[in-house]
C-alpha cells in the first residue's frame, strides 16, 4: 500500500533529513521515535547562541563556557540514555517476530524431516552395499601396492574389474622377472667390478709406466698376465736407465761445482772491480748533490732575504725588483737602504711640518697672539721612526733630530712668554 503520511515539518530539518535517509517504511513510527530527539536539539541550540556571545580572554566568559560544556554533557548523557530504551523497545519487538517465526519454522521442519527419513533410507541401503563392495576390492588389490586412481572403484562391473585384476597380476609377474634379472646382472657388475679393483691394485707398482690404462673390466686373465709382464719388463728398464742417470749426474754434478767455484771467484774480482767504479760515482755524485744542495740552501737564504727587503722598501714607499733585492749584497743593501729611507723621514718630516704649520695657522687666526703662539707650539710633534732594520748611523741621526726639536720646542715656548 501507498505511503501517504508526510513528515512533521515542526520537527528540527537536520531530524526530518535523518527520517528522509533512513529507509523506514512506516513514516509515523519513524516520527515517533524522532520526536523524543528533538528536544535534545532544541537545548543545543540553545546552548549554541549563548556560546556565540562568549570571547576568549573576557574575565568570567571562562566560567560560563565550562556551565556551557557541562550542560552540554548532560544533554549527550540524556540523548544516549533515550538511545538506549529506543533500541531495547525495538530489540523485544524483534524477539517477538523471530518468536512466531520459529513456531511455525518448526513445525514444517518436523514434518520435512519425517519425510525425509523416508526418503533417505533407500538411499542408505544402496550406500551400505556399495561400501561392502569397496571394502572387498580393496583387500583384492593391496597386495599389488598399487593406487587405483581418483574413480571409486565400486563403481565398476565385474567384468571390467576382472580385466583390471588380470593386468595387475601380469604386471607383477613382469615386475617380479625383471627385478631378477636386474640383481644378476648387479651382482655380476659387481664381480666385475672387485676384479678391477683387484688387478689394478696389483698394477699401482707400474703407475708411473701409465700402463693401468690398459686394463678395464673386460680384461681377460691372459691379457691381464701380459700387462703385467710388460709392466715387469718397463720397470727393469727404468731402473738400469736410472742407474745411469745417477752416475751421469754425478759426473755432471762434480763439473757444476768446479764451474761453480770458478765463477765465484771471477764474480769477487767482478764485484771488486765494479765497487771501486761504483765508489768512484757515489763521490762525484755526493759531491754533485752537496753543491746543489749548498745553491739551493743559498738561493732560499737569498729569496727570503728579496721578500723581506722588498718588504722593508715598500714601508718607506720605495719599489725595487725582487731579483735587485734579492741579488745586492749586504754593503750595497745597507747604503742603498739608508739613502732611501733617509729620503723618506725627510720628505716625512716635511709633510709632517707642513700639516703643522696648517695646523697652526689655522688656531693663530682664532685665537689672540700668545695663546694662539703657545697653544701652536704645543701641538708641534715629530714621530718617532726609530726600528730594528735602520743602521746605527741612521739611528744615532734620528735620536739628535727628536732631541733639538724638544730643544727647540722649549726654546720657542720662552720667546712666546716674553710677549706681553
Amino acid at each position: 500500500m501507498k505511503q501517504t503520511i508526510e513528515i512533521n515539518t515542526e520537527l528540527p530539518v537536520v531530524i526530518q533529513e535523518q527520517i528522509q535517509i533512513s529507509g523506514m517504511q512506516d513514516l509515523t513510527r519513524a516520527q515517533a521515535i524522532a520526536v523524543n530527539y528533538a528536544p535534545f536539539l532544541a537545548e543545543i541550540d540553545e546552548h549554541a547562541d549563548k556560546l556565540k556571545a562568549l570571547k576568549k580572554g573576557v574575565i568570567g566568559d571562562d566560567a560560563k563556557a565550562k556551565r556551557i560544556r557541562i550542560d552540554l554533557g548532560k544533554i549527550c548523557s540524556a540523548a544516549d540514555n533515550q538511545k538506549k530504551a529506543d533500541k531495547q523497545t525495538i530489540l523485544l519487538a524483534g524477539r517477538f517476530i523471530d518468536g512466531l517465526f520459529n513456531t511455525i519454522n518448526g513445525a514444517g521442519r518436523l514434518t520435512q524431516g519425517e519425510a525425509k527419513e523416508i526418503e533417505d533410507y533407500a538411499e542408505m541401503l544402496v550406500i551400505v552395499k556399495k561400501n561392502k563392495l569397496r571394502l572387498k576390492r580393496e583387500k583384492e588389490i593391496a597386495e599389488f601396492d598399487v593406487n587405483p586412481g581418483t574413480g571409486d572403484i565400486a563403481d565398476m562391473n565385474n567384468e571390467v574389474w576382472k580385466y583390471y585384476i588380470d593386468g595387475l597380476n601380469n604386471d607383477r609377474n613382469i615386475r617380479i622377472a625383471a627385478e631378477k634379472e636386474a640383481e644378476r646382472a648387479r651382482i655380476e657388475a659387481q664381480r666385475k667390478l672387485n676384479l678391477f679393483a683387484a688387478r689394478n691394485e696389483k698394477l699401482i707398482q707400474f703407475s708411473q709406466f701409465n700402463i693401468q690404462n690398459e686394463l678395464s673390466s673386460e680384461t681377460t686373465e691372459k691379457e691381464f698376465i701380459d700387462i703385467v709382464e710388460k709392466g715387469e719388463t718397463m720397470k727393469k728398464e727404468f731402473k738400469v736407465e736410472q742407474e745411469r742417470i745417477r752416475k751421469e749426474n754425478e759426473q755432471l754434478k762434480k763439473e757444476a761445482e768446479l764451474k761453480r767455484i770458478s765463477d765465484e771467484k771471477a764474480e769477487v774480482e767482478r764485484q771488486r772491480l765494479a765497487k771501486i767504479e761504483q765508489d768512484k760515482r757515489d763521490k762525484i755524485e755526493r759531491e754533485r748533490l752537496d753543491k746543489e744542495e749548498s745553491e739551493r740552501k743559498r738561493q732560499v737564504v737569498l729569496n727570503k732575504a728579496g721578500k723581506a727587503r722588498q718588504a722593508i722598501l715598500s714601508e718607506i714607499g720605495v719599489k725595487l725588483s725582487f731579483e735587485s733585492c734579492k741579488n745586492m749584497d749586504e754593503d750595497m743593501w745597507n747604503k742603498y737602504c739608508d739613502e732611501k729611507n733617509s729620503i723618506y723621514q725627510s720628505e716625512q718630516n716635511r709633510i709632517f711640518t707642513e700639516k703643522l704649520k696648517v695646523k697652526a695657522d689655522r688656531k693663530a687666526e682664532l685665537a689672540p697672539d700668545k695663546e694662539r703662539m703657545t697653544k701652536w707650539i704645543a701641538d708641534m710633534e715629530i714621530i718617532d721612526i726609530v726600528n730594528d732594520r735602520m743602521s746605527k748611523d741612521s739611528v744615532l741621526m734620528a735620536s739628535e733630530i727628536i732631541i733639538k726639536f724638544n730643544l727647540f720646542k722649549k726654546w720657542a715656548t720662552e720667546k712666546v712668554n716674553e710677549i706681553k
